[in-house]
């Protein structure tokens, strides 16, 4: 346990921001697996574009790294194009 006034404030604000970081990190997990299992076509379109923006709000909040997000809007999009077909 910190004993300085600055070290304590400081691991309030982390606990905070690790809460924020875990939902939002939560959310993206969630819309993103819902796209990749969605069996319905029109469904799937709507899923596909909550999850895109999920996971782009998450490369701007610097949660995942833009590689990351890149290959996993590759992967739903190849999952979307499978299920057109």
């Amino acid at each position: 346990m910190p004993h300085h006034k600055a070290a304590i404030k400081d691991l309030r604000r982390t606990k905070r921001a690790t809460e924020r970081n875990r939902a939002n990190r939560s959310t993206m997990r969630s819309a993103v697996t819902k796209a990749m299992v969605s069996k319905d076509k029109e469904n799937a379109a709507e899923l596909m574009k909550e999850a895109m923006s999920a996971v782009d709000k998450n490369v701007k909040r610097k949660l995942i790294h833009k590689n990351t997000a890149a290959r996993k809007k590759s992967q739903i999009q190849k999952r979307l194009a499978k299920l057109v077909k």
